[in-house]
């Protein structure tokens, strides 16, 4: 919402497709928009200048790490946008505790999995391995 809001005063509009829940920016310009399927990006200039509909400035949210985590997923939207988070904890927790993989692997499973859910939007993942805490021996 607090994204929508600053798109919307900056002159942009924000659509929804209820099928595949994305959002998209766009502009009018003409008769034509430009659409957008993220509003943070460092390139789209066409959607910065002069409206600044989209920002390179990232929106930074910190969570406080607990003694029982022990893996970090870093995802980009082709991976969300067809994956629950429950989803990824459990295709990351089948690779590295059940198969005995590493994150390397994990990161390709989950990429894999988003591919063949049907994102057609860049899938890139990044998986952590905490050293700190042993993945649980079941997932909930």
């Amino acid at each position: 919402p607090d994204e929508t809001l600053r798109i919307r005063k900056a002159g942009g509009i924000v659509t929804h497709d209820e099928h595949t829940g994305i959002h998209r920016v766009a502009r009018k310009k003409g008769v034509h928009r430009l659409f957008l399927s993220t509003s943070r990006a460092f390139g789209d200039l066409e959607l910065k200048e002069p409206w600044k509909l989209v920002s390179a400035e990232p929106e930074i949210v910190v969570h406080e790490l607990e003694q029982d985590d022990w893996a970090v997923v870093l995802g980009c939207d082709g991976v969300w946008g067809v994956l629950t988070d429950q989803n990824v904890a459990d295709i990351v927790w089948r690779a590295m505790s059940f198969s005995g993989q590493g994150p390397v692997e994990a990161a390709q499973e989950v990429a894999a999995r988003a591919e063949a859910a049907g994102s057609t939007d860049n899938v890139t993942v990044l998986v952590m391995r905490l050293g700190w805490a042993q993945p649980p021996a079941r997932m909930m």
